[in-house]
């Protein structure tokens, strides 16, 4: 009498093969969660950084600023640079503060301009985060 443990060479193949298949189909969503996860840290890194230079400023009765480049971040006081953040690989940055890329908080937090800070990924999703001119609130937005 013969035993019949185990799994036949087609069926591995056949298993491996829908195994392969579904890999394939799931891959373009991880792509897509991946590129939604860079541009959410991205932006909260910004707001973080434009939060703490206007609580600095306050705080300290001193100017405290943000420059924002391609690739990053520096945080600013006094014109001197505290620390530079970079923004994950695939993640750009263009910010615009009235012609500027940099914001200054004043000692009662009000912002040298208002504008925006506009972050892309490598798939083109795109988020925004916002200085408002006069309070110096800072929002993220699509």
């Amino acid at each position: 009498m013969r035993s019949e443990r185990g799994y036949t060479v087609p069926e591995v193949i056949l298993f491996v093969l829908v195994l392969g298949i579904l890999g394939m189909l799931a891959m373009p969503s991880f792509r897509e969660t991946g590129d939604r996860l860079a541009a959410n840290r991205a932006a909260r890194l910004t707001a973080t950084e434009l939060r703490y230079a206007q609580q600095a400023a306050v705080a300290e009765h001193t100017n405290w600023g943000v420059q924002v480049t391609t690739t990053g971040l520096t945080l600013l006081r006094g014109g001197a640079t505290i620390r530079q953040t970079a923004f994950s690989d695939g993640v750009t940055a263009s910010a615009n503060f009235a012609g500027a890329s940099t914001v200054t908080f004043s000692w009662d937090g009000s912002p040298s301009a208002g504008g925006t800070v506009t972050l892309t990924t490598r798939l083109d999703r795109t988020l925004t985060v916002t200085v408002t001119g006069i309070t110096g609130r800072v929002k993220v937005g699509p």
